[in-house]
């Protein structure tokens, strides 16, 4: 099978299935661990949580973007979910940025989500790869709250 049947099917996989895969380069892997982290927090799933915070982070931590640093390793050394959502929000304010001024993707589109009672009622933001609210702050409890703010990045504009 040559190399652009293989890329065919891959494709054609990814948008049978309609699932993230695995991103190319470096900024790409930090949104896709990012959105799975986000994932696993609206589940209030720990331990895939601190799976994906230990990815992001190893990500983070190689890359050249040290806005990200701090707040990666807060994510990484939280001992309970609501330590890595706390964290989570100046990481998800940081990677807001550079989605908007480097066109980071990991997903055909991103979107920038709020939930307005997060952190008692301070509000928080975060990334999103679909235009509906899967909220990361409050998970199960209150999966729902908040409404997407704005389109980050669109494919194809």
């Amino acid at each position: 099978m040559t190399l652009n049947k293989i890329s065919f099917f891959f494709f054609l996989a990814f948008m049978i299935s309609g699932t993230l895969v695995p991103a190319q380069n470096q900024d790409d892997r930090i949104v896709f661990h990012y959105l799975k982290l986000s994932a696993a927090l609206s589940r209030s799933d720990l331990k895939q949580a601190s799976r994906h915070t230990e990815k992001l982070a190893g990500q983070v931590l190689t890359s050249a973007h040290s806005g990200l640093f701090s707040s990666a390793e807060a994510m990484k050394k939280a001992s309970d979910i609501n330590q890595i959502r706390q964290a989570f929000s100046p990481f998800s304010d940081t990677l807001a940025v550079l989605v908007r001024t480097r066109k980071i993707i990991a997903a055909e589109s991103l979107y920038l989500v709020h939930c307005p009672m997060a952190f008692q009622d301070q509000g928080a933001d975060w990334i999103a790869d679909e235009p509906k609210v899967i909220n990361p702050y409050f998970g199960d409890e209150m999966l729902h709250c908040g409404k997407v703010k704005a389109t980050l990045f669109k494919a194809g504009k």
